[in-house]
C-alpha cells in the first residue's frame, strides 16, 4: 500500500474504511521526505502513517508533514507525529508540520501545546517546508515565530 517517488510524481497509499478515509502521498528528494496526508487520521488509520513517517536509519532524511488537507485527527495521530519528531531530533534531522491555522486539527495542536506538548507546527506549507530545510539553529528560530498554530510560543 505504500510506495515512494521523487518530487514531481506522486505515489499514494490509500485505505478505505467504513468510517474513516486516509490518503497519504510520500515524496523524497534532496534529503527531504515530504508526507502529505488527507482525510481522517484516527486510531484506525494511524498505522498507515507509521510507514510514511519512517525514514530509514541508513538514509537519514529531514521530514516535512503536510496536514493542510487533513479534516480530522485524534490523539493516535498526534502520538505518531510526536514520536516521529522525537526520532528526528535524536538523529539530528529536521521535522516540521504544515497545518491550516483554523479547524479541528489546528485546535488539537493548540490543546496539545497548552498541555505542554509543542510540535513544530506551521500555518502554511511554505513556512513548514522552510523550517524542514533550514539548518537546526534557524529551524528553532522559525519554529518560535510560527505562533499562529501553537499560541504558547
Amino acid at each position: 500500500m505504500f510506495s515512494q517517488s521523487s518530487l514531481g510524481s506522486r505515489a499514494a497509499a490509500r485505505r478505505r474504511l467504513p468510517h474513516a478515509e486516509l490518503e497519504i502521498d510520500v515524496e523524497e528528494a534532496a534529503g527531504l521526505r515530504a508526507v502529505i496526508v488527507r482525510g481522517e487520521l484516527d486510531v484506525s488509520t494511524a498505522p498507515e502513517l507509521d510507514a510514511a513517517l519512517d525514514t530509514a536509519p541508513a538514509q537519514p532524511l529531514d521530514l516535512f508533514v503536510d496536514l493542510s488537507a487533513l479534516e480530522f485527527m485524534d490523539c493516535a495521530g498526534a502520538h505518531r507525529l510526536a514520536a516521529a519528531g522525537s526520532h528526528q531530533r535524536a538523529r539530528g534531522r529536521q521535522f516540521a508540520i504544515a497545518c491550516a491555522p483554523t479547524g479541528e486539527v489546528a485546535r488539537l495542536f493548540e490543546t496539545l501545546a497548552a498541555s505542554g506538548l509543542e510540535l513544530p507546527v506551521f500555518p502554511s506549507q511554505a513556512d513548514a517546508l522552510r523550517a524542514a530545510l533550514a539548518p537546526p539553529a534557524l529551524a528553532r528560530a522559525l519554529s518560535h515565530d510560527a505562533g499562529a498554530i501553537n499560541p504558547s510560543r
